[in-house]
């Protein structure tokens, strides 16, 4: 299990990786870690990836909470988390990149 820095024992509000976990088994998890939360774009075929890996993550996610702040305000990781798979499989759907900015 990969831990967050600074971390020394496992958080329920932190979400960690199973070890075996690589850009090659799961494209989708890499491709949304990997990229920058302000800025670029998506393609869509990524998007397709993001969104699949986003969805099997969903039930963890929900247990985390509401994660606070601006989150919480949203609804909620989860909450967010859909939001943003909505966005990912319209941006596949019309064949656009999503773009961050």
């Amino acid at each position: 299990m990969l831990q967050a820095i600074g971390v020394v024992e496992p958080d329920d509000t932190c979400f960690y990786l199973p070890d075996g976990v690589t850009r090659e088994s799961d494209p989708g998890l890499y491709a949304f870690l990997d990229h920058s939360d302000c800025d670029g774009d998506l393609k869509p075929a990524e998007c397709a990836q993001v969104a699949d890996a986003l969805s099997a993550l969903l039930p963890a996610l929900d247990h985390m909470g509401s994660g606070g702040g601006h989150l919480e305000h949203a609804g909620g990781i989860g909450a967010v988390t859909r939001q943003f798979i909505a966005g990912c499989r319209e941006a596949e759907e019309q064949a656009e990149p999503l773009e961050f900015g």
